[in-house]
């Protein structure tokens, strides 16, 4: 017991800087968080278009990675209880690799599913280190993004002198669907809520 009370007796001193650093960077994160995963509809086209191309794609990766690394973490015994330790530099979902590989291993993600969000993976990761303008209207980029689309919209766009705006709609519209499908939407009910949203976010880029 007398070794116990002279260890605490020499616990090293609070450091004010360390705790302020963990406080302020806990906010941040806190910050970034949205309460839950509800319906992203309402305000996706006003962050998107609000955005550069770059940023867009980062932002639209981030949150299919945030979303899929919380329905994963559902299907985990005591996800919930070691979230932190499995989010964390080095932990089990540090990466967005890793929440794919384990997504489908537990069946959160289809085949289908995976590809796409692997597609929207390597597009964030190169828009990211690029030393190069970003535009989702340079051809490399476009044809990627061209993936994850439909033969019809994919050609409109290759065809078409399309806006940067029209093009941040679509991405967006590409997030809402693969939402939807991490959500446990089958493909039809996810491809019913982006056509429901479609019309009204099109005339919003053209009138924004």
């Amino acid at each position: 017991m007398a070794r116990k009370r002279h260890q605490k007796g020499n616990r090293k001193p609070a450091n004010p800087f360390q705790e302020r650093r963990t406080r302020i960077l806990k906010a941040l994160k806190d910050y970034r968080k949205r309460e839950g995963f509800g319906p992203l509809h309402g305000e996706v086209i006003d962050v998107l278009m609000s955005e550069s191309d770059r940023g867009a794609i980062i932002l639209v990766a981030g949150v299919l990675e945030d979303v899929l690394a919380e329905y994963v973490i559902m299907q985990l015994p005591a996800g919930r209880a070691r979230r932190v330790e499995l989010l964390k530099p080095g932990g089990v979902l540090s990466s967005f690799q890793d929440k794919l590989a384990l997504g489908r291993a537990l069946g959160v993600i289809d085949d289908a599913t995976l590809d796409s969000l692997d597609i929207i993976r390597q597009i964030r990761n190169e828009c990211a280190h690029s030393m190069r303008v970003v535009s989702l209207k340079i051809p490399a980029l476009n044809n990627a993004f061209g993936l994850l689309l439909s033969d019809r919209v994919a050609e409109h766009i290759r065809e078409e002198a399309v806006t940067g705006d029209y093009l941040r709609v679509v991405l967006g519209l590409v997030l809402v669907f693969h939402v939807e499908r991490i959500q446990g939407k089958t493909v039809e009910e996810a491809q019913a809520v982006v056509d429901g949203l479609s019309a009204k976010m099109m005339d919003r880029s053209r009138t924004g």
